[in-house]
């Protein structure tokens, strides 16, 4: 461990969440020595015994989580920008992004979603209400240099950004026709996910040219969730409510006012936005896109619920679920009737995850629960090794045979099943797993609080 020592003195901290010992050593009494290390926590110890005294984490509490793509994992920096990793081996690809702006969650695009965008202009009012890297005269489509965007009719791009209002998109990895040579069983991630044998899959054709950057902007607004992509753009909360962008320029096209910042990503249905607040709302914006009115739309509903988010919404087959702080799930229909609420016992900071019939939370309390979709009931509960900060990530074919995977700030990755809860394996990876894991290419992805990016290959 790399740290410097000081010994005595006044620190000017005291307390955080991992506290241990009857005296927090804040005050900078003698005979406790104080270290801190390279990943941001301060730790004091009992200059006689050695003795942990205090551990205060000078990081946030929650962490943004990977994002598996056709062939690559991807995630926010807290540094700033993204890191793009080869799913296969690890390769990491230099990438964009402001170095003094916290990278929040990208989105992965690839060829099929941008020939999916409509074509037709953006509005002036787009153009004017950002500060750009590029003229705001050039056509859509082109990039910072005024080239047209030379993305690859098959090719892997990512969207991505900081909390301070800049975005990005890069271009990663081309790939050609797949020669469908099957691979064997590995222990390893693979290149490819398949559907029913994730470590058995199609080989492609994969070329990895010098990073692309295709164009970068900066918008007026301040970026406070994951970025989610739907019906042809890229949406993401604010420090006042919710905006959208056109992947292939950048261009802000939509921006609705919540007076509230929303800190989770919010989910997209039929022309209607839901999202929820960080003061505790629950709302569903109609958006017109048939207009080219940066502020169009208006609320079709909303629901209090006094408490506060920290996650965004799991929208699945006509109902929204919510999990906040309080420790309450709920769930309404997408009209906004309220069908359950149930208390989990411990806050909720990841989010819910959601199948055909259960609800997956985690709490801060450090227990896993699956819930019945139907009525909120709670079908089993097991522990994690320690509070469980992001959400549960759910992988498998069929209801029965499916597993749920958590990460904790214990530093420990666990795998249960889905039925009834059983701990299938665990993987001790040492540093706090407060982002909630992504599972793709035959693995399972988890960022730590360190930085350090990991694929968990478990029994199944």
């Amino acid at each position: 461990m790399e740290f410097d020592v000081a010994i005595g003195g006044d620190t000017g901290t005291g307390g955080g969440d991992d506290t241990d010992g009857s005296d927090s050593g804040g005050s900078g009494a003698p005979g406790v020595v104080y270290a801190g290390d390279r990943i941001g926590t301060i730790t004091a110890f009992d200059l006689d015994t050695g003795d942990r005294r205090l551990r205060f984490p000078f990081r946030p509490r929650t962490m943004p989580g990977p994002i598996v793509g056709p062939r690559t994992v991807a995630g926010g920096s807290r540094d700033g920008g993204a890191y793009d990793l080869l799913a296969a081996d690890g390769t990491e690809f230099p990438l964009a992004g402001n170095p003094v702006e916290s990278g929040v969650s990208p989105v992965c695009l690839d060829s099929s979603d941008l020939d999916a965008v409509d074509s037709g202009t953006t509005s002036p009012d787009a153009a004017s209400s950002e500060e750009s890297t590029q003229d705001a005269s050039e056509p859509s489509g082109e990039s910072s240099t005024g080239e047209r965007d030379s993305t690859s009719e098959r090719s892997e791009t990512l969207l991505g950004g900081g909390a301070g209002g800049s975005l990005f998109r890069v271009r990663t990895v081309d790939y050609g026709e797949s020669p469908q040579t099957p691979l064997p069983p590995t222990s390893t991630p693979t290149a490819t996910a398949g559907p029913d044998e994730p470590t058995r899959t199609p080989t492609p054709h994969i070329d990895f040219p010098e990073p692309e950057t295709v164009w970068e902007r900066r918008l007026d607004v301040t970026i406070r969730s994951p970025i989610t992509y739907a019906d042809g753009l890229a949406y993401f909360g604010t420090g006042d409510g919710i905006a959208a962008v056109d992947p292939r320029d950048g261009r802000l096209r939509w921006r609705f006012d919540l007076e509230a910042s929303v800190p989770g990503a919010p989910a997209v249905r039929q022309a209607r936005v839901f999202a929820v607040t960080r003061d505790g709302r629950v709302v569903s914006v109609k958006r017109d896109s048939d207009t080219t009115d940066l502020s169009s739309g208006e609320i079709d509903w909303e629901e209090s619920l006094a408490t506060t988010f920290l996650s965004g919404p799991a929208v699945d087959d006509g109902a929204v679920f919510v999990a906040d702080e309080a420790g309450q799930v709920t769930a309404f229909g997408t009209d906004g009737a309220e069908r359950f609420q149930e208390d989990v016992g411990g806050a909720v900071s990841g989010g819910p995850s959601v199948t055909a019939t259960r609800v997956f939370v985690g709490t801060e309390g450090g227990e896993l629960l699956a819930l019945d979709r139907a009525d909120g009931s709670i079908a089993w509960r097991s522990s994690a090794t320690g509070p469980i900060r992001g959400a549960p990530a759910v992988a498998g074919e069929s209801e029965g045979d499916r597993t749920v995977f958590v990460g904790d700030h214990e530093g420990t990755l666990s795998a249960f099943d889905t039925t009834d809860g059983d701990r299938r394996w665990q993987a001790d990876l040492g540093q706090w797993v407060d982002a909630p894991p992504a599972v793709g290419h035959g693995a399972v992805f988890v960022a730590d609080q360190t930085g350090q990016v990991y694929a968990v290959v478990g029994d199944s």
